[in-house]
């Protein structure tokens, strides 16, 4: 990042906005916002078949062009975990959203 680049006024007027907005949703609905109330199992599907297509579509091509390079391995076995390890966390997720 370059100095030019770094804003912090308008940075940290969006965090206030943001702030501002779940104060808001606090006071008004007595809830706080979060990703538990908004189809949680849902996401983590989500999430999880996106780090499958993440090691499909990025990791497996590279890793074939320069297999012996044990980083772009590494990546590609840390990209599969994560995704399996979305995909394993969903049962711990009610049914309900």
């Amino acid at each position: 990042m370059t100095v030019t680049s770094f804003t912090p006024v308008a940075s940290a007027l969006g965090g206030a906005l943001i702030g501002a907005a779940a104060v808001m949703l606090m006071s008004v609905t007595g809830r706080i916002a979060g990703v538990s109330g908004i189809a949680a199992r849902l996401a983590c599907f989500f999430l999880g078949l996106m780090f499958f297509l993440w090691t499909v579509l990025l990791h497996a091509p590279r890793v074939v062009t320069h297999l012996n390079n044990g980083d772009e391995w590494s990546s590609a076995f840390v990209a599969l975990a994560m995704a399996g390890a979305s995909i394993l966390l969903l049962p711990s997720f009610s049914e309900r959203t």
